[in-house]
């Protein structure tokens, strides 16, 4: 499954296969999935955990952010996704 969403001046690209998912925030290039066997979020070369093991979750979440901040604020992101 993959979606692609236009939110603000966002794309979000929402995509599951099997037990991974991923998110993709762009222009951006902001990355949440879970492909590494633990949910994250990728900012820049860095991996940050997150408590979010749900893809429905995790993207509503990004949803209501990028709708809310008008686009992305990266410190405000991370705190909702932990």
């Amino acid at each position: 499954m993959e979606e692609r969403y236009k939110i603000h001046n966002k794309s979000v690209i929402w995509s599951e296969n099997g037990d991974y998912w991923v998110i993709i925030i762009l222009p951006d290039n902001i990355k949440v999935d879970n492909w590494h066997g633990y949910p994250h979020i990728h900012i820049g070369d860095e991996k940050k955990k997150i408590s979010i093991n749900n893809s429905y979750k995790a993207f509503l979440k990004v949803r209501l952010h990028i709708n809310r901040e008008s686009g992305v604020n990266l410190n405000k992101l991370l705190e909702e996704l932990r």
